[in-house]
Formats: C-alpha cells, structure tokens, sequence
C-alpha cells in the first residue's frame, strides 16, 4: 500500500521534533502515574494530535488501568484461606506421587 503525502508529512514532522512513538508511550505511562512537566505534556499532546497508534495505545492503557483498579477493589483478600478442599489436596498429593 503506498503511503499517502499526509503519511509522510506528519513522519517528517515527527521526526523534526525528536517525537518517536516509543518515547511518547513512556510519556503516556508516566503520566498516567504522576504528573509530568509542561515540556513533556506539550511533547506527548503534540504526538498524540498526529499519531493515531499511540492515541490507541492510550485509550487501551487507559482502559487497562480502570480494570485493574476495579479489580482490586472486587477481589477480596483470600491469603488465609485454603483454595482446595483437603479431599482434592489430598488426591493431587497422590497423582504427583504417582507421577514421580
């Protein structure tokens, strides 16, 4: 497929101003945890206005971190009690040592 003029330019632009995806998606994720600096935010809004990947790997960051968020707040803290009924326990104690 070839690469349209509008492609080309907004690579060009990128690369003028020293504004790779893989710097931006640092930026995204560091921002995401505290605030960046104004040169920063100005770095990765002008990167963001011409890169549709990296506004896709923010949305799906984004995305991601509410989940994870929401799952610590559902899973309950399940570190004192016993996953397996003793019966199962005992019956993979026996195929293991079966097995071995």
């Amino acid at each position: 497929m070839a690469v349209s003029l509008i492609e080309k330019l907004r690579d060009i632009v990128l690369d003028l101003t020293l504004s790779k995806c893989k710097d931006t998606t640092e930026l995204i994720s560091e921002n995401m945890d505290h605030n960046i600096s104004v040169f920063k935010r100005w770095r990765m809004g002008f990167h963001l206005a011409l890169c549709n990947y990296c506004r896709n790997y923010r949305a799906q960051l984004a995305t991601l971190r509410k989940m994870a968020l929401s799952m610590d707040k559902e899973v309950p803290d399940t570190s004192s009690q016993a996953f397996l009924k003793p019966d199962t326990k005992e019956r993979m104690k026996q195929i293991i040592e079966k097995n071995n």
